[in-house]
């Protein structure tokens, strides 16, 4: 998540109600990060919420097309509280994996589809994925008996055909929303676990006034 630069910086510092008011503060603090998005896809559903090379979404495509996914993970198996790990280039795509994982009560693992597949395989294991999502003409899909494989491109018109609407999954703001792993000391690597609540309180200290946050690839 990054911020917008004010519209004019010499404007007067405001104070306001609904989603930028300092009271939403309290509500961002202990929301999922699914339920804030949701308030800015109901505000603002025509906005622009994802650009990459030419593909535009507005809040409520991507809002639409993320609650089909979450849907599909739910029917594949994805429970709450579980990790799926992710192996997906760069692209509006990735973005909808990252908030469908998150809809379906799930946390989501990052993993680099450039990475060697060894170490993939390493990463999936160590935190105990239960999913994959991926997509197979990448070459990021691997044969794992342990790990349920979504493949986006295979899978895309049952996808498609799952309802539009919000799917049933109740996430607040002290559950975990994405594990990073980062080298601490050459050859080990080390998961850390990143809860909603972080992801959303440098929004609600900021998002208000002449600040107003957008999500941002």
């Amino acid at each position: 998540m990054t911020y917008a630069a004010p519209a004019d910086p010499r404007a007067p510092h405001r104070h306001h109600t609904g989603p930028d008011a300092p009271e939403h503060a309290a509500f961002a603090r202990d929301a999922s990060l699914p339920a804030l998005f949701a308030e800015v896809a109901r505000a603002r559903p025509r906005a622009e919420a994802v650009a990459w090379e030419g593909e535009r979404l507005s809040y409520a495509e991507l809002d639409g097309r993320a609650n089909r996914l979450a849907r599909h993970l739910q029917g594949a198996g994805v429970r709450p509280g579980q990790r799926v790990a992710q192996s997906l280039e760069r692209s509006a795509e990735l973005v909808t994996a990252m908030l469908a994982v998150l809809k379906a009560g799930a946390s989501y693992v990052p993993l680099d589809p450039t990475y060697p597949a060894e170490r993939r395989a390493f990463l999936r294991r160590d935190a105990g994925v239960a999913a994959l999502v991926a997509a197979r003409a990448a070459g990021a899909v691997e044969a794992d008996e342990r790990v349920r494989v979504v493949a986006l491109d295979e899978e895309r018109a049952a996808i498609a055909a799952h309802p539009a609407g919000a799917p049933v999954a109740a996430a607040f703001g002290g559950n975990e929303a994405y594990v990073v792993y980062t080298s601490v000391s050459p050859g080990t690597r080390k998961g850390i676990a990143v809860t909603h609540r972080a992801v959303a309180r440098p929004a609600s200290c900021c998002a208000w006034g002449r600040y107003r946050p957008r999500w941002a690839l």
